[in-house]
């Protein structure tokens, strides 16, 4: 049994072996917005800094629970500027966003591990800038090249590997 709140909002959902973790986020306000994940039905607390904050998906690797989301940077207020965010069991990790983007605003949507590597996905830029991008590894490592040329606005939100492919 979820206890969800009227605002809550279900994002995404994995099993591993007999248990189902689930993400999401409540909407408490329009400047309070919490990133959930639960597991079996009980809240599991992401490390969390900023007054607004999403959970977008969960997948799971050897025990080890991986969030993708976003949340706001303290010294932007209500949320208007977002660190892409990877949460690794009890770390919480900003994932990192070109210079070449003056507007330092990042969503993590997706993550896909395949042989052990994790990837993450979502967008980098604001508005007319925004672009899709895909990081590896928690960013050591950057697959862009299949996004330069994407119109603004848009972002990864589904990642899949088919014969160790990304797609």
């Amino acid at each position: 049994q979820y206890e969800l709140g009227e605002k809550t909002k279900i994002t995404s959902m994995c099993i591993d072996g007999g248990d189902v973790y689930v993400t999401g986020y409540d909407s408490i306000s329009e400047d309070n917005i919490v990133a959930r994940l639960w597991k079996n039905g009980e809240e599991i607390g992401l490390d969390l800094t900023g007054n607004v904050s999403y959970a977008y998906d969960v997948a799971i690797e050897k025990g080890v629970v991986y969030v993708a989301g976003s949340q706001s940077r303290e010294e932007t207020g209500a949320g208007k500027m977002h660190d892409a965010m990877l949460w690794a069991g009890n770390t919480s990790m900003p994932l990192p966003i070109p210079d070449k983007y003056t507007n330092k605003h990042a969503q993590a949507r997706t993550i896909c591990i395949n042989n052990g590597v994790v990837y993450v996905g979502g967008s980098v830029g604001y508005d007319s800038e925004g672009k899709p991008y895909i990081w590896k590894n928690g960013g050591e490592d950057v697959v862009v090249e299949k996004f330069e040329t994407a119109e603004a606005k848009t972002f990864v939100k589904n990642l899949k590997f088919v014969n160790n492919e990304l797609y």
